[in-house]
């Protein structure tokens, strides 16, 4: 893993708060966008407390900058830190929830860094539910696969989450959460209610979507829907990719008319702002898979890709093998090595993106290559990948280093990689105090 450098971000006492906290976000936004590290977050937490305004300045720019304060009698900075830390670009970028028909481990993966996972703990150090609530879906997801671990703080920073949630429904976060919550209970009419406020007070495009969808699902339900539906009308008319992509899944699943589906999206990506595209290119290249035009559908997942989704290469890579470049049919096609050099060149340009499931793809790609051609070619990028998902606290890159390359777990430990489990979480709540339970 790479070094914390924490030399780039000083405290300057001549530097107006506004110049110190933009020296903030540029840091941290290369935290996790650029150079992700845990220990960098921690470091820039440790930073802020260093800072020392009147509280006249803090509120001065809270005001300037509409940020919302949970809890104002935490005060100004706080509240400031609680917006700061919060990581809401990873988190508008990478959490494809219930409204799209995107692949939600892949895109979410992002979200279970442990940079990511120490920015939401220190979000919620300052009392934002969000933060809570983006750490409970990750314990949540990780007792799933390990009972031993955790229990107790799935319950705690649930409970957190919707304490501070239920005192903020003045807030679009809030309702959108809320909304969640009532939908995950199977209060539907409740969700409805929470999902409707927030378009009706905020104009938020999600709730609005959601609300949609669930009329269509529950309401309307999906074998009467007909083409007309007016549901279907405001989903169009909302001019949002996830939208969009509701509706195109709609055609596509219920009615098998791909070539509308296809219409419906490449029509959307017209008035949809760029940050939105990637989405709809990813759902485009499935269409076109789906009705065997493989040039097209890459074409579709290289645009994703290059839009910063890494999904979009391993997908491009998946249409590719079935032009029979597939490792299993290489030698009855005379293929050799550097036939696959253009698919490793392309899974690798997404790690850019600091995408695990990108670098957990490219691992597997080369790994495949290299038994199948019996080359150590390979051999680096390999271990490099490992080392590198192992820093961001996932179990498998663990195992690779231990199994594959010889690596003690301390010496894993040693050059800064904790893995996500109790023992990060252990150290989280020690470290910034956070009101839960420190215990397995």
């Amino acid at each position: 893993m790479e070094p914390a450098q924490r030399f780039i971000l000083k405290i300057d006492e001549s530097a107006t708060l506004l110049e110190s906290i933009d020296k903030f976000k540029s840091f941290l936004r290369n935290c996790f966008f650029k150079n992700p590290s845990y220990r960098n977050v921690i470091f820039a937490y440790h930073q802020f407390q260093l800072l020392n305004y009147p509280n006249s300045d803090w509120e001065k720019y809270i005001k300037d900058n509409n940020i919302y304060c949970w809890n104002h009698l935490l005060g100004p900075k706080i509240c400031v830190g609680a917006e700061l830390f919060y990581p809401r670009e990873i988190v508008n970028k990478y959490d494809t929830h219930k409204e799209t028909s995107q692949s939600v481990v892949e895109t979410q993966s992002c979200l279970a860094r442990n940079d990511v996972l120490w920015a939401f703990g220190i979000a919620a150090k300052f009392g934002s539910p969000l933060g809570y609530y983006y750490l409970y879906n990750f314990l949540r997801r990780l007792c799933e696969y390990s009972n031993k671990y955790l229990t107790q703080l799935v319950k705690e920073t649930y409970e957190k989450c919707y304490e501070i949630l239920e005192r903020n429904k003045d807030n679009v976060d809030a309702l959108y959460l809320l909304g969640l919550r009532e939908f995950d209970l199977l209060n539907i009419d409740k969700a409805i209610e929470y999902f409707e406020k927030g378009w009706s007070e905020f104009k938020d495009k999600r709730c609005k979507t959601f609300a949609l969808v669930m009329k269509i699902q529950f309401n309307v339900k999906e074998s009467n829907l007909t083409r007309d539906d007016v549901h279907l009308k405001e989903l169009l008319d909302l001019k949002y990719s996830a939208a969009a992509i509701c509706v195109a899944d709609l055609y596509e699943r219920k009615w098998n008319d791909l070539e509308n589906a296809i219409e419906i999206l490449l029509d959307s990506r017209l008035d949809a702002p760029p940050e939105d595209h990637a989405g709809t290119f990813i759902k485009l290249g499935m269409l076109y898979s789906r009705i065997g035009n493989t040039k097209r559908a890459c074409d579709w997942f290289f645009s994703g890709a290059e839009f910063g989704m890494a999904i979009g290469a391993m997908y491009l890579v998946e249409e590719q093998t079935k032009k029979g470049k597939y490792l299993t049919n290489s030698k009855e096609l005379g293929l050799k090595l550097e036939h696959f050099q253009d698919l490793v060149d392309c899974l690798k340009s997404a790690l850019e993106t600091n995408d695990p499931f990108a670098y957990y793809h490219y691992f597997e790609f080369c790994s495949d290559l290299k038994v199948h051609f019996s080359t150590d070619k390979f051999d680096v990028d390999i271990v490099k990948t490992a080392k590198k998902i192992s820093s961001w606290g996932f179990d498998w890159g663990f195992d690779v280093l231990t199994e594959l390359c010889n690596f003690t777990f301390e010496e894993i430990v040693a050059s800064g990689s904790i893995p996500s489990d109790g023992t990060m979480f252990k150290y989280m709540i020690q470290e910034l105090q956070l009101p839960l339970s420190a215990d397995d």
